[in-house]
């Protein structure tokens, strides 16, 4: 029964899965220029919803005024930053989907710690360390970080 309601008690807004989630929308409309109203159509909303039923889908006001917005000033972030770390984090969906995220944390000028999911992939391939690589690589292409200034905890 606790099993059952926690995999149906919806996601707080606030909670890291639901900003994980919200970024990678916003990723996918930015990246692959798809309009904000993109959250209203019914096959997207199925697919979340398969993806993840205890997501709630913000409108697309919120996605325009809040989440597309934040990616841009994560890439001027990104920039100034003298230093970056990568890591990973590969895990399973319920429906046994295998997927991997990948977080980016560095300091800023202020001496704060940021932390933040450049992406999330399907990743269905053996966990490799060439497999793995690709997917680090095509993170570091994709937000135009310089090699130079990437650790990468092991």
């Amino acid at each position: 029964m606790q099993t059952f309601l926690q995999n149906t008690t919806p996601l707080p807004p606030g909670s890291a899965r639901s900003h994980a989630i919200n970024r990678s929308i916003g990723l996918f409309m930015a990246h692959d220029m798809r309009p904000y109203s993109v959250v209203e159509n019914v096959g997207f909303r199925r697919m979340v919803r398969t993806l993840e039923p205890r997501y709630n889908i913000p409108s697309k006001t919120y996605f325009a005024t809040n989440v597309v917005p934040k990616l841009y000033r994560l890439e001027e972030k990104l920039k100034e930053a003298k230093s970056v770390s990568l890591t990973t984090d590969e895990w399973t969906s319920r429906s046994a989907n295998r997927f991997i995220t990948v977080t980016v944390h560095f300091i800023e000028s202020q001496w704060e710690i940021q932390n933040y999911v450049l992406q999330t992939r399907v990743f269905n391939e053996s966990h490799t360390a060439s497999n793995l690589s690709t997917i680090l690589l095509k993170a570091v292409d994709e937000w135009s970080l310089f090699r130079e200034r990437i650790g990468i905890p092991v």
